[in-house]
């Protein structure tokens, strides 16, 4: 029997560097099928677009108001989880979690309206909508985070070309020196 489809709500979080001219970029998502009692929260903890787009951004700043954020959304998973099932205990609508995770409108972490779907993977949908709407607007893509091996095998690729221009440097420090020795010799 095939599982049956959930229905889930979720928005795009935006940052919004001055409310008052209305500039934003999506930064995150917040997902949430209240039946499942699952909410979900991805932020793009990269920030070069906002920095390249947005004069005076503050880098330090937008991690650490993002880490607050999925901490508080954290710990709304973490008491639906251990709790038992209680009418009152989970929000009833993405509008209402919106308004309590960020209950003054003019803050820089904004929601977007509420979309709906159905899906029988709620974590895949969820990264589907990500990359869609948030990472494949970086310049270099959702493809651009490198794993361990690949910053080593680049950092081993570093050392190698400074060893070499370190050695090129000394073999014509040494060459000159002979050709002033030489020189040298001739003037004698």
């Amino acid at each position: 029997m095939k599982k049956p489809r959930i229905p889930y709500s979720y928005c795009i979080v935006r940052y919004v560097h001055d409310p008052a001219a209305g500039e934003a970029l999506n930064v995150g998502m917040l997902a949430f099928a209240p039946t499942e009692r699952w909410l979900e929260c991805r932020v793009e903890q990269r920030y070069s677009r906002l920095s390249s787009t947005f004069r005076d951004f503050n880098g330090y700043h937008y991690r650490a108001t993002t880490r607050r954020m999925m901490a508080t959304v954290a710990a709304f998973q973490s008491r639906w989880r251990d709790s038992p099932p209680s009418v009152d205990d989970v929000p009833k609508t993405l509008d209402h979690l919106c308004r309590l995770l960020f209950p003054d409108p003019g803050l820089s972490l904004q929601c977007g309206e509420t979309l709906s779907g159905l899906a029988h993977d709620l974590n895949a949908a969820v990264t589907d909508i990500f990359d869609r709407m948030v990472t494949s607007q970086h310049v270099e893509g959702s493809e651009a985070r490198r794993n361990d091996n690949q910053v080593c095998s680049e950092d081993a690729g570093a050392t190698t070309r400074l060893i070499e221009e370190d050695a090129a440097a000394d073999f014509a420090n040494e060459v000159a020196a002979m050709m002033r020795e030489h020189h040298d010799l001739d003037d004698h």
